[in-house]
């Protein structure tokens, strides 16, 4: 019965073992995948400060012609229903 017992605690101390170095492998490539991502965040953060966008009013000109389009499209088809509910 002792034997079996040190026979059972030496596998589980190996898997205890084997689990810890997994874990500690997984939390260094995590803290270098994080520390990678940090680096290109800032680099593209750089990028867009160094090229600011001044194509404000294209759009606002896109806004307002969304805007006009949807508005006659709807008029076109809610017309279209009254009409259809006159026969």
């Amino acid at each position: 019965l002792s034997e079996e017992l040190e026979k059972q605690k030496a596998d589980f101390d190996l898997q205890i073992g084997t689990l810890t170095a997994d874990l500690e492998y997984h939390k260094d490539v995590s803290e270098k995948t994080i520390a990678a991502l940090k680096v290109e965040n800032q680099r593209l953060e750089e990028i867009a400060l160094d090229r600011p966008n001044n194509y404000w009013y294209l759009w606002f000109g896109g806004g307002v012609a969304a805007t006009l389009v949807v508005y006659y499209i709807g008029s076109a088809f809610i017309n279209a229903m009254a009409l259809s509910t006159l026969n």
